[in-house]
Parts: structure tokens; sequence; C-alpha cells
């Protein structure tokens, strides 16, 4: 299938479908391996207006410089031979996760074991980054869930389903909305409500990226999930969120409290339990309460950069507030540990493949003659003769030597180490050769690369 791309002129060739959802298909496209293109099922469905919108006013990306796009922005639209605006084109992604794969347990041992706690706070700390980066250009992202969010190995995270966003037409002066929503990232004012009809805020998306750090630092546990305290049935979980129903709020309600096997809330350090604080128990009734992306930003970086290592596993790292590990322990009540030591590698049975046959070495080119090494010149003894060729002299002398030694050594009274002059070592001899260590290094992240600019895994790089 052809189409043809309206900035540039030019046609573009789609190749094989890689993905694809209610709206349309997402497809590579042929001579451009960097470039993906989503084409909508019904031309009728593409969001025109929006697209030009975004096209003409794109974000600053913060994880540029890595050579990461945090967010899968237009590039430019295409359109089929009558004209007709059919989908865009877009940074193609690779080696990306969806997010919920780092911060569910069962899933990130699967997926990506080597993901520490430090790369979930990296990961974190980019996507507040990407947040803020589009609500500084005047965009709200309308749906912030893990349904649109993507994470690499190395904690780099990235914005995708784009043009779902609510985008601002200054000409008509109104919001082209988005119309999707994720109930359990949905905040209390929007529980229930019909979004088609309304215009969403900042604070309605700083809400879900509230609910969405929860879930990267706390071990996939959500912010409402909570044990119920109070007599009969415990609500769901969308009706917890328009109640109210955080269990760490610092009043306290009687009704809620943590639930069974969640991660201490004192393994975060107070400065992000306060922003929690600020986001879930302030903003229910005060969103304009709600910690700003920036803010996220900023205090996630300055929490990065005090973390410790366990001395018993490399991978237990955690801020610098706790005076312990807090990973040794919940291995030990989980019967599992959440962030495993990287195993040494070792040869796995059955693999092992016969050696090749043996081949004749090649020819060398030729080179310049070696330097001969040099040789070392004995220290003659004084007195002493050289030494004659013949089986018959070398008997000879050993006879004289041994009969010298025994005749000076009975005079002397100094046997036979006092008859020979001490033996002198070449100098070459008494040079030993330098030793060279070295050291391997292992990827990490952490990694790493450790946590934008972006944070790539664990602070490698600092974080935005």
């Amino acid at each position: 299938m052809s189409l043809r791309r309206t900035t540039l002129k030019s046609s573009c060739s789609l190749g094989a479908r890689i993905g694809g959802g209610g709206e349309g298909n997402v497809h590579l496209v042929r001579g451009h391996p960097e470039l993906v293109a989503k084409v909508y099922h019904e031309p009728k469905g593409t969001p025109v207006e929006k697209l030009r919108l975004m096209l003409a006013n794109p974000p600053v990306d913060p994880m540029a410089s890595e050579g990461h796009h945090s967010i899968a922005w237009p590039i430019d639209l295409l359109e089929d031979g009558r004209q007709a605006v059919v989908g865009y084109l877009m940074p193609r992604l690779r080696d990306m996760l969806p997010i919920h794969q780092v911060y569910n347990l069962r899933d990130r041992l699967k997926s990506c074991p080597g993901f520490s706690y430090k790369y979930l706070y990296a990961a974190a700390a980019n996507i507040a980054s990407s947040v803020a980066a589009l609500h500084a250009k005047g965009y709200v992202i309308g749906d912030v869930s893990h349904a649109n969010m993507l994470v690499n190995r190395n904690a780099l995270t990235s914005f995708v389903d784009v043009d779902s966003f609510q985008v601002y037409d200054p000409a008509a002066r109104k919001w082209l909305r988005c119309r999707v929503i994720t109930p359990e990232f949905t905040c209390p004012e929007l529980q229930g409500r019909d979004i088609a009809a309304l215009d969403r805020t900042v604070e309605h998306d700083l809400f879900g990226l509230g609910v969405l750090i929860y879930l990267l630092l706390m071990e996939g546990f959500h912010p409402y999930k909570s044990k119920f305290l109070a007599a009969g049935e415990p609500p769901p979980l969308e009706e917890k969120i328009r109640l109210g129903g955080y269990p760490h709020a610092p009043t306290g309600n009687g009704t809620y409290g943590p639930p069974p096997g969640a991660v201490p809330f004192v393994v975060l350090p107070e400065q992000v339990r306060e922003l929690f604080t600020g986001c879930f128990a302030e903003g229910h009734s005060q969103p304009w309460r709600r910690p700003q992306a920036h803010e996220w930003r900023r205090v996630l970086r300055d929490v990065l950069g005090g973390f410790r290592s366990c001395a018993a596993n490399s991978q237990h790292q955690f801020p610098s507030h706790l005076g312990a590990c807090p990973w040794c322990a919940r291995a030990a009540l989980l019967g599992q540990d959440p962030f495993p030591a990287k195993p040494a590698p070792r040869p796995r049975p059955g693999t092992a493949r016969p050696p090749p046959a043996p081949q004749r070495p090649p020819v060398p080119p030729p080179a310049a003659a070696p330097v001969p090494a040099p040789v070392p010149v004995p220290v003659p003894v004084r007195g002493t003769r050289p030494r004659r060729r013949g089986l018959g002299f070398l008997v000879a002398g050993l006879a004289a030597l041994v009969v010298g030694a025994w005749f000076f050594g009975y005079r002397g009274g100094g046997g036979l180490e006092q008859a020979l002059p001490p033996v002198v070592k070449p100098a070459s001899r008494e040079i030993k050769a330098a030793k060279e260590a070295v050291v391997a290094t292992s990827t990490d992240p952490s990694a790493s690369s450790e946590a934008a600019e972006a944070v790539p895994a664990a602070e490698a790089r600092r974080p935005s």
C-alpha cells in the first residue's frame, strides 16, 4: 500500500503490520526503518484538525539528548489518492515494554529481572519529565495510565497513542477532547461522569500521574488498594477513589488501611510521601493541591542522588533515609526476592559442541626479522679455566673438582661452600613480569546506565 506524505510531497510505502487497535493499524515504512505509520480504519475517523495542530506545535522532548523519543509525536500526515488524510507518521520505538511489566513483580522477573528499585525511580522521573514537557506546551493528556506508557530496560519511557490527547484549537476557541478513560487512573471528580462531554484539565492529568508513580514505587500496589476495616462488603476500587479511601491519609478515617503484603509506606522518603499526600489526600477535595509534574521530577531526582546498595546483594538498592535494606526483609516475607542478584554466567547443559576439525594454520605474511632477546653474559669465576670438549676432559675435570673440594674443605675446615666463589645470576633473571588485572564491567538498567533530561536506568545519567 502506498500513501503520500503531505509535508514532503513524497510517496510512503507501507510495510508489514506490527500492531493495531480499534482505531487503526500500525505499519513499518519501507526504506525508513526509523519510522512507523498509523493508518486509521475509516478516513472519517481521522482526527485531522487535531493532528495538524500537533504538527505545528510539538513539545520539547526531554530525552532527545539520549537519542530516545519519550513522546511518539506525529512527524507527518499521510493521505491517500483522493488526498484524504488517513494516518500519520511517527518515530519507531524499539525494545520497549508495557509499563506494567516493570512495576508488577511477576512480570518484571520474567521480562527484565535486572530492573532494580533505582530503575523504577528513574522511570518515574522520566514519566514526570514527559508530562511536564506536554503541559508546558498547553496539552492535556487526558488518559494518563499504563495503557499509553512504554519503558525500556534502561528506564527510558515513551508516551504512545498521542492522537488521543486533548488539544486546544485557538482558531475555534475550543478543546479537541480526549475520549479515552481508564477508571483506575481517573480522579475522584470524574468518576462516573460522561467524559465525552467534558474538557479535561491539567489537574486531572496529575491524578493519573500520581497513580502511575505510586504503582512504580510501591511494587504494583494501587494507592487505593486498601484493607477495608468497616463492616460489610468493601467497595470497588473506583468507588474508593470517589470516596477518598486513601489508606495513608495523615488524618486517617478508620475505614481503610494498608493492604496485606504491601510495601511499607516508610520505604518512601518523607518528601515523596508528602507528594502522595498532596495528590490523594489533600487533592481529593482540592484538585489544585495535586503536585505538578515538574515537582515530581525534581523530588525524584533528588532522591535518586542518594541511593544506597545492600552489602549482601547489589541489586537491593534503596533510598538513603533507610537504615537497613528493605528488600532483604521483603524477600524473606514473600519467599521470593523482588530484586534478585544477577547470577554468574554458567554453561548450560546439553549445549556443548564438538571441537572443530583441525585446520592447517595460515601462512603468515612476510615480516621483519624479530629482534633476538639479549643473551646474559655469565660472570667468569676467577682462577677457572675454559671448559674443553670431549668426554675424557669432562670426567677429568669433575674428578679434579671433587679432589680439590675435599682437599680445601679438609685443610681449611670451611666446607665446599667456602671453596667456591658465589654464583652471580644474570640480571635478566631478576626481572619479574608485571601482572595486569582486567575488571569486567556489567551493564546496569541502574542502566541503567542509572537514572532530562532522561534518567536511563538508575542514574548513570541524571533525570530532568
